[in-house]
């Protein structure tokens, strides 16, 4: 059976797809979507109106019906977030919601065999989510407590399989404490994770099923603030130790992305936000081992918030790669010009340097949405750029 990778469908790799279009079908495509193909389906189906945010989605390409999707969700009786899971049986008409098990009072059998139950988190945040072709789901996310002395928390995955229908399992891949307590103070000098991210090998090829993720590691409030990644080859039952993506001189980094190549290349992105550069690198061994970093682009950071709004808002890339090509697509949120714009580069693995880029660039300052009276331009930065089978737990 030929073999699918997953699809994160965020919205800066839908415009990635839009960007990689020929120019005449970008503008036959952007007259198509000035009307709505169907109806807006309300995914969180929250009668108190609470909040979630920070939003991921996965598909499975052998079973279109089903969708699977992620967010910070603050139904919590505390008012804390917490991972929440959602999932579509009907193409994304209907959503049945959930918090992953083990938040407070969560006596289900599920809930308290997690070991961030047994640890006493009270916070879960930052969920990314993947899916493979064998209907497994890893949902990577962070949980952690209130205080100050709590803030270093754990980095966690939990899995589900039968196409997201049953849970399976939560494993820790990092513990920045071994409990909430004191005895390591707070992020001045703990080992703080953040804005991680996660892909699943779905080649079919000789890594099938590895997982990957790079993420932050705030190692004290005004030191280094390194990208390093793990790995598991068993589906998410136990990690790497740590691996080093970023090094001197790029001291401050945040906002990781990840994804897989079609030859089973592992492609890591993020930003340096001390030098305002969009960094990138690959492993060709499965996530063994990576190749030093390399700047792809220069990078105006968006100003948070934009004017006339009051949200959150990052430089952060986002990363995909064609299945069928290996080109390497990158995208992140941009302010050269004087407001907001998207700017997309890639790369053919064919000459391993970046290609000329798409910039949409909206005609309405200070919005992120390329529309029908959009303008393109480009850029041209630069970049050079043991297996087992899959496995069940």
């Amino acid at each position: 059976m030929r073999r699918f990778a997953q699809l994160i469908l965020v919205a800066s790799l839908g415009l990635v797809l839009l960007a990689a279009a020929p120019l005449s079908a970008q503008a036959a495509r952007a007259r198509a979507l000035t009307h709505v193909e169907h109806p807006n389906a309300l995914v969180t189906n929250d009668p108190q109106a609470t909040w979630q945010n920070e939003v991921t989605i996965a598909a499975f390409p052998n079973n279109p019906d089903v969708l699977v999707a992620t967010a910070r969700d603050g139904r919590q009786a505390s008012g804390f977030s917490w991972a929440g899971y959602y999932r579509s049986t009907d193409g994304g008409k209907t959503w049945a919601n959930a918090l992953v098990p083990g938040f407070p009072g969560d006596t289900s059998p599920e809930g308290l065999s997690s070991p961030v139950h047994a640890a006493g988190w009270t916070i879960g945040s930052d969920p990314v989510i993947a899916a493979d072709r064998e209907g497994r789901v890893y949902l990577a996310w962070l949980s952690f407590g209130p205080s100050t002395t709590e803030f270093a928390g754990w980095y966690v995955l939990t899995r589900y399989s039968d196409f997201g229908a049953t849970y399976d399992f939560t494993s820790v891949l990092y513990a920045g404490h071994d409990t909430p307590s004191a005895k390591l103070g707070g992020p001045g000098n703990s080992r703080v994770v953040d804005k991680e991210w996660i892909a699943v090998d779905d080649t079919g090829g000789p890594c099938d099923g590895y997982l990957y993720t790079p993420w932050a590691l705030f190692e004290s409030a005004q030191g280094a603030v390194p990208i390093v990644f793990q790995r598991s080859t068993d589906g998410g039952v136990s990690w790497s130790p740590i691996l080093a993506l970023s090094h001197s001189p790029n001291a401050q980094n945040q906002g990781t992305t990840v994804a897989v190549g079609p030859g089973g290349e592992v492609y890591v992105a993020w930003e340096d936000f001390h030098k305002d550069t969009i960094l990138f690198t690959r492993s060709l061994d499965c996530g063994a081992t990576f190749e030093p970093e390399k700047p792809i682009a220069p990078a105006v950071a968006v100003p948070e918030p934009l004017p006339g709004s009051a949200y959150r808002l990052d430089t952060f890339p986002r990363i995909a790669v064609s299945q069928t090509t290996g080109t390497v697509f990158v995208a992140w949120a941009d302010y050269s010009t004087g407001d907001a714009d998207v700017v997309l580069t890639r790369s053919s693995p064919r000459s391993r340097r970046m290609e000329a880029g798409w910039m949409w660039r909206s005609t309405t300052a200070g919005t992120i949405l390329p529309g029908s009276s959009s303008t393109c331009t480009t850029r041209s930065p630069t970049m050079t750029g043991s297996r087992s089978s899959r496995t069940s737990a």
